[in-house]
């Protein structure tokens, strides 16, 4: 996996570390309020990767809070 694919990840999907980095938030602080929107981690035919999350659901529930 290249920097190019990293970046391409990235543009795609936010990891729930990524997104507590971005937002300096503790995880728990992070998770809470996705669960609360119903976001679940993206899981293509019900295969799950982990907290992976398509970016575009989980960035909308923190635009909303601001």
């Amino acid at each position: 996996m290249d920097e190019a694919d990293r970046e391409a990840f990235h543009q795609r999907f936010a990891t729930l570390s990524t997104l507590s980095e971005n937002l300096e938030l503790h995880r728990n602080t992070v998770l809470a309020p996705l669960d609360k929107a119903a976001v679940r981690p993206f899981a293509p035919f019900g295969q799950t990767f982990g907290p992976i999350y398509l970016r575009e659901e989980a960035e909308r529930v923190f635009r909303r809070k601001t």
